[in-house]
């Protein structure tokens, strides 16, 4: 056997090794971020509420104005469908990318962007409405 085709395999067998060795640990950070995580649908509203609760507001005295809009943002989540709320809570609160969310959807990285932009559009209208 030549040289060269001791060299391309041993190449070869490195680059299987590598990318098994890639997948397997990609198996398990998915399978820890998925005993992580907790569905949409299980929070409560007082979860939810404390979820959204990061967001930074200077004014102590428009905290009754806060609850409500909290509320009605989470009755304005509750109209969308549960693929649609995922995608936007991942997008918003877990900072992930159309592309991130995609793969963990098992979705197109378009589809995702399309519900997002969609779902965008539902919220807005929702809350703009009687105001």
């Amino acid at each position: 056997m030549s040289q060269n085709y001791m060299h391309d395999r041993k190449f070869i067998s490195y680059c299987r090794t590598s990318l098994l060795n890639k997948s397997i640990d990609l198996k398990k950070q998915k399978s820890i971020r998925t005993a992580k995580e907790i569905s949409i649908e299980d929070l409560s509203f007082h979860d939810f509420n404390q979820l959204l609760y990061h967001v930074d507001f200077d004014q102590k005295e428009n905290e009754l104005e806060l609850q409500i809009l909290l509320h009605r943002l989470y009755e304005a989540l509750s109209l969308l469908s549960q693929q649609d709320r995922d995608i936007i809570f991942l997008k918003y609160w877990g900072n992930m990318t159309d592309q991130q969310i995609a793969d963990q959807l098992k979705l197109v990285r378009r589809t995702v962007n399309y519900n997002r932009h969609k779902s965008l559009k539902q919220l807005r209208k929702y809350l703009e409405e009687d105001q």
